[in-house]
């Protein structure tokens, strides 16, 4: 199957690209804003003592869970260009102002992602970088009116909402695409893009976008050495 490019959207503001946010100590800043965060939808109560299938595999050949222990992820549409999806922490002078970010790769604590299970296939993410402090990544609608970061996908702190739920929709190319509880209704799915990309509404941050076989939805989890 034929993979799109990145879709190119309206110009907004660019924002410069700072390495290096996983080494910053944990109480650096400000803690996450719950302001913007989605009304949950009903989700299944759970329990984190799942356990995953290790190295389950997908009929199509893609994952069908994440990996134990840490992981880095890469999208397709920037696996060329050395990026990993990088946890940032919402606070004052933060990089997109603490939205996650695709970065170049490198062994910082804020590109070890590690996977909670939790009932009926969906895992919570968390980063080696902000996972003391109880943060899991989160997905909300993009352009949601109050939202403080415009929809972009960032660390909040971890708690019962459908936009931290997550699961892999194996892809036939052998990588995955990423939706959650609250929008996989709306057929929305996690996709990464960079500052440098012209034309980018949120500048460059991560955030749910309507699915579709484009290389930036694309992902692979590569475990941690």
């Amino acid at each position: 199957m034929a993979v799109g490019y990145k879709k190119v959207l309206p110009v907004l503001v660019g924002m410069g690209l700072l390495a290096g946010l996983g080494l910053a100590q944990a109480g650096d800043g400000g803690l996450g804003n719950a302001a913007g965060k989605p009304q949950p939808e009903p989700e299944p109560q759970s329990q984190q003592g799942g356990q995953f299938q290790q190295g389950g595999q997908s009929q199509q050949g893609g994952q069908s869970q994440p990996p134990q222990g840490y992981f880095t992820l890469e999208s397709m549409f920037q696996e060329p260009n050395n990026r990993c999806l990088e946890s940032n922490q919402v606070s004052a002078g933060a990089t997109l102002g603490g939205a996650t970010f695709m970065d170049i790769c490198q062994h910082v604590t804020g590109q070890l992602w590690k996977a909670i299970p939790e009932d009926n296939g969906y895992f919570r993410l968390t980063s080696m970088f902000l996972e003391d402090q109880n943060k899991c990544l989160e997905g909300s609608r993009p352009f949601a009116e109050g939202d403080f970061l415009n929809g972009a996908a960032r660390m909040d702190p971890c708690g019962n909402y459908s936009g931290q739920f997550w699961r892999l929709i194996p892809h036939d190319t052998g990588y995955f695409q990423i939706t959650n509880m609250f929008l996989e209704g709306e057929n929305l799915c996690l996709e990464s893009s960079t500052p440098e990309t012209q034309g980018d509404p949120l500048n460059g941050a991560a955030r749910m976008d309507p699915c579709g076989n484009y290389s930036g939805q694309l992902w692979k989890m590569t475990p941690s050495g």
